[in-house]
């Protein structure tokens, strides 16, 4: 209340006055002495509570912003793992395709010398095992027949596709 007022004036001025406190017996100084103290002593206490309600949320606030740094942390962390694996999974996959398309021209062009050698155990080594083992059965079906063919030797023999056509081939000579 701002003293200087009217309102706080006159509210003062009854107190003071006493307003029929002393026929009570109370002296109006005495009682108004008394209620500002009393006043001053939940005033006090308001602003304790007050303070510690501003620590407790202050408290609450650094905790939530520790909560949540640790929060981001981990999931940039889980983010960082997964792209790292990510990309040695990718990168394990682009490098054997690479390998098996490579082979797979080299044949093409008549190199059946290579192999892969892939000891995997998922889709992509099945591939380079069937591949070298085609590889292996050109190299040692075909081209020794027709070695055997080309000086002469008409004993060979061949499985595979290629049995019936080098058969007739070896009649026919």
């Amino acid at each position: 209340c701002d003293w200087s007022s009217d309102v706080c004036s006159s509210d003062l001025q009854v107190a003071l006055d006493g307003y029929g406190a002393e026929a009570l017996g109370i002296d109006a100084n005495t009682w108004f002495k008394a209620q500002t103290e009393k006043i001053n002593l939940l005033k006090g206490f308001e602003d304790s509570l007050a303070a510690g309600l501003r620590n407790r949320a202050s408290d609450l606030e650094s905790e939530a912003s520790a909560t949540f740094m640790i929060l981001i942390s981990v999931l940039a962390a889980v983010l960082l793992v997964t792209i790292l694996f990510g990309t040695i999974i990718i990168r394990n996959i682009v490098v054997a395709m690479k390998r098996v398309v490579t082979m797979i021209q080299e044949l093409g062009e008549g190199q059946l010398d290579r192999r892969l050698h892939m000891e995997r155990g998922d889709e992509i080594g099945q591939v380079a095992s069937v591949l070298d083992d085609f590889a292996e059965n050109l190299a040692g079906e075909v081209v020794v027949s027709f070695d055997k063919l080309a000086s002469g030797d008409f004993t060979f023999e061949a499985d595979g596709v290629i049995r019936e056509g080098l058969r007739k081939t070896n009649e026919s000579l």
